[in-house]
C-alpha cells in the first residue's frame, strides 16, 4: 500500500509541475503577444487569447494523462492495459473523472492509483478553469472598456448619445467660467463694479 501511495504522489507532483509552469508560459505569452501598454488584452486580440488559452491547457491536461498513462503502462501488471492507446484511454477517462468501467485495475494494491488520478484531475482541470475565467473576463473587460460593446449595443445608443451630450454641456460650462474668471482678472476695474452692485 505504501508504494502505490508514494507513487501517487510523486505523479501528482509531476502534473502540478506541468500545471504550473505551463500556466506561467501561457501566461508570459499572453502578456507579451496580447496585452497592450495599459495592461489590458488588446481588443481585437482578445477572443485569439481566449482560444489559445484553451488550447494550450488542454495540451497540458493531454501531458499529465500521458503522465498517468505511462506510469500505468510501465507500473501496474494488468492484463487489460496491454499497449500505451489503451493506457492513454483509461488514464484519460480517470483523469476526466468520467470512468466508464470498462477497464479497471486488476491488483487491489495498485487500484488506489485511479483514484489518486481522480482527485489530480478534478484539482488541475479547476485550476484550469480559473485560469481560463481569468482569461475571458480580462478579454471582456478589455472589449468594453475600448467601448466596443456600448457602439455595437443597440440599447446603449440612447445613453452613449445623452452621455456625450452631458459631457458636452460640462465642457461648455467650464470653457464659459474660464472665460469670465480671465475677463475679469485682466479688468480689475468690472470686478470691482460687480462687487458694489452687491454691497
Amino acid at each position: 500500500m505504501t508504494l502505490p501511495l508514494l507513487t501517487g504522489a510523486l505523479l501528482v507532483v509531476i502534473t502540478v509541475l506541468i500545471q504550473g509552469l505551463g500556466s506561467i508560459r501561457l501566461i508570459r505569452f499572453l502578456a507579451r503577444h496580447h496585452v497592450g501598454p495599459d495592461g489590458q488584452l488588446l481588443p481585437r486580440r482578445a477572443l485569439l487569447a481566449v482560444i489559445l488559452t484553451a488550447l494550450g491547457l488542454l495540451l497540458l491536461h493531454w501531458l499529465q494523462i500521458l503522465v498517468w498513462a505511462l506510469a500505468y503502462r510501465l507500473l501496474t501488471p494488468v492484463t487489460p492495459i496491454c499497449t500505451l492507446e489503451q493506457a492513454l484511454y483509461f488514464s484519460a477517462i480517470t483523469f476526466t473523472t468520467v470512468g466508464y468501467g470498462d477497464i479497471t485495475l486488476a491488483t487491489e494494491q495498485w487500484r488506489i492509483l485511479s483514484g489518486i488520478e481522480a482527485l489530480n484531475g478534478v484539482l488541475l482541470l479547476g485550476w484550469s478553469t480559473a485560469l481560463l475565467f481569468a482569461v475571458v473576463q480580462r478579454s471582456w473587460g478589455s472589449y468594453v472598456h475600448a467601448g466596443h460593446w456600448i457602439k455595437s449595443h443597440p440599447a446603449a445608443t440612447d445613453d452613449q448619445a445623452s452621455h456625450q451630450a452631458s459631457h458636452q454641456a460640462s465642457l461648455i460650462r467650464s470653457d464659459a467660467s474660464a472665460a469670465n474668471h480671465s475677463a475679469l482678472t485682466r479688468n480689475p476695474q468690472a470686478q470691482n463694479r460687480k462687487s458694489t452692485k452687491f454691497c
